[in-house]
Parts: structure tokens; C-alpha cells; sequence
């Protein structure tokens, strides 16, 4: 035997659903926003730790200019002037994690 609402029930229903998903799409944009803001943080941060590392790597090449091949529209470059390697191998000397602390021994 199949329940059938009333009318006002089922229009109690329909307003229920259509809040239920006005909420999830205002949870939605909350949450993107969230990391949006979190992934830029991390972004500034790690550029703050990166640039003194691409600093000391120009100053010993005298180099004026440093460009992102990713980013600056570059068409061509000389690949030994492509310093990608090395500044990567010094920050993580700079940022490597210390080692974790060994558990006593009994």
C-alpha cells in the first residue's frame, strides 16, 4: 500500500529539500574558499622561504634576471642557464625536515 502525502505535506517537504540544498551549495562555497585562501597562504610561505634560496644562487652567477620557465612565456633558453636543479637541491637542504628522534633504548 503506497503512503500518499497531502498536498501541504508534500509542499513541507519540497521547501525542507530545497533548504537542505541551498545549505550544502553555501557549505560548498565556504569550503572552496577555505582552500583557496589555505592554498594561498601556503603559496606565500613557501615563496618566503624560496626566494633567499634563488637570491644566493643569482648573486653567485651574477645573473640580473631570473625568469620561471612555466610562467614567463619564455621561448627559448640556453639549458645550462636553466638553474632549476640547483635551487631545488638547496632549498631542500635548507627546508629538510630534521631527523626523527630515535626512541630510547631500554
Amino acid at each position: 500500500m503506497a503512503t500518499v502525502l497531502s498536498d501541504a505535506a508534500r509542499a513541507q517537504l519540497e521547501k525542507d529539500i530545497e533548504k537542505i540544498q541551498v545549505e550544502i551549495q553555501r557549505f560548498t562555497q565556504d569550503a572552496q574558499a577555505e582552500v583557496q585562501d589555505l592554498q594561498q597562504q601556503l603559496q606565500v610561505e613557501f615563496q618566503k622561504r624560496l626566494m633567499p634560496v634563488i637570491n644566493a644562487v643569482a648573486a653567485e652567477r651574477a645573473l640580473h634576471v631570473v625568469f620561471s620557465q612555466a610562467d614567463s612565456g619564455l621561448v627559448w633558453a640556453d639549458t645550462g642557464l636553466d638553474l632549476t636543479a640547483e635551487v631545488i637541491r638547496r632549498f631542500d637542504a635548507v627546508v629538510a625536515p630534521a631527523a626523527p628522534p630515535k626512541p630510547p633504548t631500554p
